[in-house]
């Protein structure tokens, strides 16, 4: 019989719990909608803001952007197939907001002497930069990079680091 008092007076208290934290959230929507500025439409003195920018903007500011990376075979700047599968997904996004303006940063293994990374580095970028260039986005749209051996995602000295480390990354501009 206890143990049926204590069950009954726990679930109350769980549903009062329910309850007001639904009031609560609810309330603060109120209040905060109360405290809302007018509109630029609601407002004489302000121009109207055309409906493409603010959706254009909404659509950014509710998925962001992300641009995948790709990798390349030892001492290679040529792009293999999977590299161009993902340059080809790249090149949509980067279509759909014809503004956007990215850097392509090209990276090696650290293999090889600082200058001729550095110049691996450039000629991965290049190659990416024109083969986006070859699906349609636009030259002033791409800057190119090249860190060379820099700035590796792994450090280690092993044939799995290195693979990750030659590779090209996507930076946005703006």
């Amino acid at each position: 019989m206890n143990k049926t008092i204590i069950n009954t007076i726990l679930l109350t208290l769980f549903g009062a719990l329910i309850v007001t934290g639904c009031a609560t959230t609810q309330t603060a929507d109120i209040v905060s909608d109360s405290n809302k500025e007018p509109s630029p439409s609601m407002t004489q003195s302000d121009p109207p803001v055309e409906p493409a920018i603010e959706e254009k903007h909404a659509k950014t500011a509710q998925r962001p952007i992300t641009l995948e990376q790709i990798w390349f075979a030892y001492d290679q700047a040529t792009l293999s197939e999977q590299a161009r599968n993902t340059l080809t997904a790249n090149a949509t996004i980067l279509q759909l907001d014809p503004d956007l303006k990215v850097s392509i940063e090209g990276h090696c293994d650290d293999r090889g002497s600082d200058e001729y990374n550095l110049s691996l580095g450039e000629r991965r970028a290049q190659s990416v930069r024109a083969y986006l260039v070859s699906l349609g986005i636009a030259p002033q749209r791409l800057k190119t990079i090249s860190y060379g051996e820099e700035k590796p995602l792994d450090s280690a000295n092993n044939e799995m680091a290195w693979a990750k480390n030659r590779r090209a990354e996507f930076k946005l501009l703006n």
